[in-house]
């Protein structure tokens, strides 16, 4: 599979080659809402402050089953070693793969992915052979969501289920009560579970509370406070796993890097919950900055219940697939200097209408400005 096949690639592209326009006909990039990265000034405010890293050997193999930390850093996420073990990685995508291969361990070959999902989840299923089909969850009126509707016949012509939580880019957890019966009803029919959990915080994760051999969840905590450069992930299962995934993160992930390695050791300190403390008071703020602007725009909505960096806007009189539409992506951008990745790239129920995601914590005075454009333009399209 090439990077030609994989839709989500040419998305951004597509967006890439449409900023190149944007800037030799006005002389500026226009504003990517939907960028992963912070913006300078939050990260000058926050300053990530790493532990020591002398005794760390730069030149020498880490391998994960050789951390010591691993107890502690499955306490610190709220589970049990005595019942789960994990493994780690060094990226939520590289989890991902080692999540895939899992299931296709253990005889998984049909699963369904609750949308929205990591773009990567697909690809990475169909590489090891695995055939995979959507379901949405679900969002009403009032900006709640719930687990799709899944019939019986389909429940017989799958193996699997995976889902990501929270909901992929609007910062909506799971309902406690709907998510521990939607699991465990699917837990007793046999089926295996992955539950992607990598932009969950401390306190809001769900895969603490299931014991159950037929779960794994995936973990990448500086994700959650948009760390990129120095960050690890880490797959947790049954105990009764280690082995597997220890011997198969040698084949598909080899050794961890030093950035890894320095990340679950930030993850354990103070300074983890001190950035992630102030990194949700400067993006609270933002998002109140945010909310104020889309209220000025009747069709155009926001999630209620968001909390997160990562939020959606909707706009439900156009269509979804319009955020797939390089000619409409395009016109927003030449009338707005905003361009965005659309909640269609990831399998955001179709029903909701347009939406893109928002990085709160890459909103800036210009991003403030830009979206206050893209609101009134699309507000405006709704209507034409």
């Amino acid at each position: 599979m090439v990077g030609a096949d994989i839709r989500e690639l040419r998305l951004l592209a597509d967006l890439e080659s449409i900023a190149e326009r944007y800037e030799e006909r006005f002389g500026a990039a226009p504003v990517n809402l939907s960028l992963w990265n912070p913006a300078p000034s939050l990260v000058q405010d926050l300053e990530l402050r790493l532990p020591p890293s002398s005794d760390l050997k730069g030149i020498d193999y880490a391998f994960s089953y050789e951390l010591p930390e691993r107890p502690t850093l499955l306490e610190t996420l709220g589970f049990d070693p005595a019942t789960r073990g994990c493994v780690l990685t060094h990226s939520g995508s590289t989890a991902i793969v080692a999540a895939a291969n899992w299931l296709k361990a253990r005889g998984c070959l049909r699963v369904l992915i609750v949308g929205p999902r990591y773009f990567t989840v697909p690809y990475a299923l169909a590489s090891f052979g695995i055939h995979w089909t959507v379901a949405y969850m679900r969002r009403s009126k009032d900006g709640k969501f719930s687990f799709p509707a899944i019939e019986d016949h389909l429940l017989r012509d799958i193996d699997a289920l995976w889902l990501t939580s929270p909901v992929y880019c609007t910062g909506i957890d799971f309902d406690d009560i709907q998510s521990e019966h939607f699991i465990t009803s699917m837990l007793r029919r046999g089926l295996r579970i992955v539950v992607d959990e990598c932009l969950s915080e401390s306190g809001r994760r769900i895969g603490p509370r299931f014991t159950d051999a037929g779960i794994a969840t995936i973990y990448a905590p500086h994700k959650s406070i948009c760390v990129n450069g120095v960050k690890f992930a880490t797959v947790v299962f049954h105990s009764s796993e280690q082995e597997h995934f220890d011997s198969w993160c040698d084949v598909w992930n080899g050794c961890l890097p030093i950035s890894s390695v320095i990340g679950v050791r930030h993850f354990l300190s103070s300074d983890y919950v001190r950035y992630q403390t102030e990194f949700r008071k400067l993006t609270s703020l933002r998002h109140e900055r945010v909310r104020s602007i889309v209220a000025q725009t009747p069709s155009i909505l926001l999630d209620p219940d968001a909390d997160g960096y990562l939020i959606s806007v909707y706009a439900p009189n156009i269509e979804a697939q319009a955020g797939l539409d390089v000619s409409f992506l395009e016109e927003a951008a030449n009338a707005t200097g905003a361009v965005f990745i659309s909640g269609a790239r990831n399998e955001m129920d179709p029903e909701v209408g347009l939406s893109f995601r928002l990085n709160l914590a890459a909103v800036d005075t210009s991003a403030l400005g830009a979206l206050a454009r893209l609101c009134r333009w699309l507000d405006q399209s709704s209507l034409s």
